[in-house]
């Protein structure tokens, strides 16, 4: 096996001589140092790869093994990038959603009636806190509905994060804010709905987005 890369050595510096016999004139100083170098390049490459083969014959196993490796981080690495994609994707499934269908008319629902002057009546006549205020008018104006559905939204996006299936950095961008904005304005209304059933339907979002993105 050894005697291929010898060969093919000794061809390059062969083929080394003939070049620089034809690019440079031999008879200049300069000539001679070139060649010299090219000649002295080759066999260090024809030794290396001799030496490479020499090696690799006499340790095929390592060799194997050493390939395997290689094969399966690549593998390794094609997977997770794929795997990355597919969170990716199905985190925008969630941003799809959350301007469409059900979700949008929900969201609409509730920024329609506090756009409208006649919301800031309702909270004047209400009793207690800013936030004990909205919750009495959203459970009198039969709102609460769609302050669950939206809940229910976010739960399932942090559901899907906790199980590694969506992708977190997609997520913060698209619903953080969201989520904060839904539990700060409705914090009272969830602290009602917790007495009567016994749990808060924003807190593990809350939670979860607060904590894993950026602030």
């Amino acid at each position: 096996m050894a005697s291929l890369p010898w060969r093919f050595g000794r061809r390059l510096i062969e083929a080394a001589r003939n070049v620089t016999h034809w690019l440079v004139p031999s008879c200049t100083a300069a000539a001679r140092c070139l060649r010299s170098c090219i000649v002295v390049g080759c066999w260090w490459l024809g030794n290396g790869i001799a030496r490479a083969w020499e090696w690799a014959g006499a340790n095929k196993e390592q060799v194997t093994l050493l390939f395997a490796i290689i094969a399966g981080i690549y593998v390794l690495i094609e997977y997770r990038r794929n795997e990355n994609d597919a969170s990716i994707k199905r985190t925008m499934e969630f941003q799809a959603r959350y301007t469409q269908s059900e979700i949008l008319a929900a969201r609409l629902k509730l920024d329609t009636f506090w756009l409208d002057p006649e919301s800031k009546k309702h909270l004047a006549a209400a009793t207690g806190t800013a936030p004990e205020k909205i919750a009495i008018v959203v459970l009198d104006q039969k709102l609460g509905g769609h302050v669950i559905l939206l809940a229910d939204f976010m739960g399932q996006i942090t559901t899907c994060l906790k199980n590694e299936l969506c992708e977190v950095a997609t997520a913060c961008s698209a619903f953080k804010r969201h989520v904060v904005a839904v539990r700060n304005t409705y914090s009272d209304l969830f602290k009602i709905w917790e007495k009567e059933w016994g749990e808060n339907l924003i807190k593990e979002q809350y939670e979860y987005f607060t904590t894993k993105c950026p602030k």
